[in-house]
């Protein structure tokens, strides 16, 4: 094996995006980014792996750390503000005791509000895939409705969206409640609010390995804001296609070997061991 070598420093806005790679999918470039750091986090952390999990829906519907969580038996303090999801995110987890499961929304400043989803009307004209969208913010939902209604050839209609009023919390004082002072991965995904979550704890305070965090609908706007405040907190960040994904060399080195395969790119021969 190669010796161990961090991913080399990226300064925002110029994020390397590699979804401009020759992947034949996107699909395939965000999960062999992902399924590489599923496997370094397992390695690093002798399959002890914990993580955090802010929108995690019901635990299974794009959810990018579920399969190797199950597989390995991580554990997870999973956050999801919808009651309905959260009901579901019980089920799917009611026989697993290394999840803990809290039914909250997480912003920088505690607070009750709107939480706005699709209806079940809208889910059965539109598809399962929009019960991920809900979001603290309206209008970012109505665009992706309809966005997705337009693309079936259809329009937006005037009961397709409700709202549910739910708790909102700082992450920083769930994190002292629950007792979780360390944990290994952060996974956000919050639909348009994921730089208040940011704002909500301290990214340096708890021993972080690697994030995964949201960056799309709109949101590319605030990829620098993100990729800074992650910087600042000593990670380097990457773009997979609508995500950042972000390491912290210090703890979590990557060899060449690995950062080739997952951007898909062939070794040359004779480069093996």
């Amino acid at each position: 094996m190669k010796d161990q070598q961090p991913l080399p420093e990226v300064i925002p806005p110029q994020l390397p995006r590699l979804d401009r790679l020759r992947f034949d999918r996107p699909r395939q470039m965000v999960v062999a980014a992902r399924d590489l750091l599923m496997h370094a986090l397992q390695q690093a952390c002798g399959g002890r792996v914990s993580y955090v999990q802010v929108g995690a829906h019901d635990g299974v519907l794009a959810d990018p750390v579920h399969q190797a969580a199950l597989a390995w038996g991580w554990s997870g303090l999973l956050i999801e503000p919808h009651p309905g999801y959260f009901a579901a995110l019980g089920r799917n987890h009611a026989s697993n005791p290394r999840m803990r499961l809290v039914n909250c929304a997480i912003s920088d400043v505690p607070a009750m509000l709107d939480l706005y989803h699709p209806t079940e009307t809208a889910v059965a004209r539109l598809g399962d895939y929009i019960r991920g969208s809900a979001s603290l913010d309206a209008e970012r939902l109505r665009g992706v409705l309809e966005r997705r209604a337009a693309r079936q050839g259809l329009e937006l209609m005037g009961d397709e969206i409700a709202s549910t009023a739910v708790t909102v919390r700082r992450l920083d004082g769930l994190l002292a409640e629950t007792g979780l002072a360390d944990f290994d991965l952060l996974v956000i995904d919050a639909e348009g609010h994921e730089r208040e979550v940011l704002r909500s704890f301290d990214l340096s305070a708890h021993g972080i390995r690697a994030a995964i965090v949201e960056c799309n609908q709109g949101d590319m706007q605030h990829e620098a804001e993100y990729a800074a405040m992650l910087r600042a907190a000593g990670f380097t960040v990457l773009r997979v296609h609508s995500d950042l994904f972000a390491l912290h060399p210090g703890r979590l080195a990557l060899s060449i070997d690995q950062v080739l395969m997952m951007l898909g790119l062939p070794q040359a021969a004779g480069s093996g061991d």
